[in-house]
């Protein structure tokens, strides 16, 4: 077998646990997104792949497991999940300077589900959303960007 199909095959297992753990995320089963999450971090770094990957995932658990938490303790209130809120969002302004646009709009997307939590309504919750309108976008475009850059590159080494 060769490098490649073995590096493909480990990426495609680390990201259908990575598409596992989202649907547990979202049934809001935390712990099993956890250790997916967890499990897929693991194939990633035991082969040396994709490191901004495994940070966006560890990031991730960290929400997992403060949700996970907030779950556990079935806290109702509105003053501290606010707070928790409101630092999330700090933590998205951080990751938008750092041009870490996926792991912003996670950041202000958990905020948004705690200030919900917190009984919010949407009219206050738009203005959060609205900050990540076009972050996708932006992300998108980078990636795409880089894939260009890639095969690009691979065209000019085989000439």
């Amino acid at each position: 077998m060769s490098v490649d199909k073995k590096k493909d095959e480990i990426l495609y297992k680390a990201y259908l646990l990575m598409e596992k753990a989202d649907i547990h995320e979202k049934a809001e089963e935390y712990i099993s997104a956890i250790y997916k999450y967890q499990k897929s971090a693991e194939i990633l770094k035991q082969y040396g792949l994709e490191e901004e990957k495994i940070e966006e995932i560890h990031i991730r658990i960290s929400d997992l497991d403060s949700l996970y938490n907030l779950q556990k303790k079935q806290t109702k209130k509105p003053e501290k999940l606010e707070r928790m809120a409101f630092e999330w969002i700090e933590a998205a302004k951080d990751l938008e300077t750092r041009e870490k646009y996926r792991s912003e709009t996670e950041s202000y997307n958990f905020a948004v589900e705690l200030f919900s939590a917190a009984g919010w309504d949407d009219s206050r919750l738009e203005q959060f959303r609205s900050k990540n309108q076009g972050k996708d976008d932006l992300e998108n475009k980078i990636h795409i960007g880089d894939q260009i850059e890639q095969k690009s590159t691979q065209l000019t080494k085989k000439t």
